[in-house]
């Protein structure tokens, strides 16, 4: 009850909005509508901030399955992907996940995509510390932590593209 009166809530005032989906599955779904998607770049400094607080996921921690669409959204840098187009294969532990930039705008997907620009295989510690810039692509690789297929330009590039470093804001 009180997850179908936030709903509700939510779609009083514009931020969600239902929609219905064809057969076969022929079920309601909930999206944000254009105002309510003006919450995803709060929702994500905020993501960011709590990354930061928390440190690097533990080994015992188990993410859902396609957690690393949701952190590629958190950490995607739009102003250091401008005029981009490229693809990113990310395999962290199990997961692999691929971050498509087209003229600067991200597409993230779950699984491998062939043809890639480069291809990063990690750890989640690592991962984390090199968003976080606590540790820097080629330090990763000398250690033994990081291996990738593709020119080292676009391994150093792509963590500046995706990272938590702090957004600019426009000066009021």
């Amino acid at each position: 009850n009180i997850l179908a009166a936030r709903l509700k809530d939510l779609e009083g005032c514009g931020v969600i909005q239902r929609r219905k989906l064809p057969p076969p599955a022929a079920c309601t779904v909930y999206e944000l509508t254009e105002y309510g998607q003006g919450l995803e770049e709060p929702v994500y400094a905020l993501a960011r901030w709590g990354a930061r607080s928390l440190g690097p996921p533990k080994p015992e921690d188990e993410l859902y399955d396609d957690w690393g669409l949701n952190a590629l959204r958190a950490v995607f840098r739009p102003e250091e992907a401008r005029g981009l187009t490229a693809t990113y294969v990310l395999k962290v532990d199990d997961d692999v996940f691929t971050a498509r930039v087209v003229d600067g705008a991200l597409e993230p997907l779950v699984g491998d995509a062939p043809g890639a620009d480069l291809v990063i295989e990690t750890d989640k510690e690592t991962f984390f510390f090199l968003c976080a810039g606590d540790l820097e692509p080629r330090a990763a690789v000398k250690a033994g932590r990081l291996r990738f297929d593709g020119p080292k330009a676009a391994l150093e590039h792509y963590f500046r593209i995706f990272s938590f470093s702090e957004r600019v804001t426009a000066a009021a």
